[in-house]
């Protein structure tokens, strides 16, 4: 029988598919905070929330996989954070360029 969540890999090798879900579920909480906030600071310390929680609920085999799907979910907040950011600046230049045009 085959158990994913405790065996590594149910075909002699791999990793189960619930074992990336979990990890995957550690980013989620980082990227919703950036993309809330848009603020890095807050995001760093969501991550390292999340590091913390998957370093203490979850299986030590399966430790990598948390703290990468918490990197990924914390590059996608910067990610989504510069975005609004270079946005922000876009639309002030463009305001500026009016001011000064009129």
């Amino acid at each position: 029988m085959c158990n994913a969540m405790t065996d590594y890999g149910c075909d002699g090798g791999g990793i189960g598919l619930v074992a990336l879900f979990i990890g995957a579920l550690h980013a989620l909480p980082v990227v919703a905070v950036a993309a809330w906030s848009k603020s890095k600071a807050l995001t760093v310390i969501v991550a390292a929330i999340m590091v913390g929680i998957g370093v203490a609920t979850g299986n030590i085999a399966y430790l990598v996989l948390d703290l990468v799907g918490v990197a990924l979910g914390a590059w996608i907040g910067f990610v989504i954070i510069n975005q609004h950011r270079e946005e922000i600046r876009r639309t002030r230049s463009r305001e500026l360029l009016k001011l000064l045009d009129d």
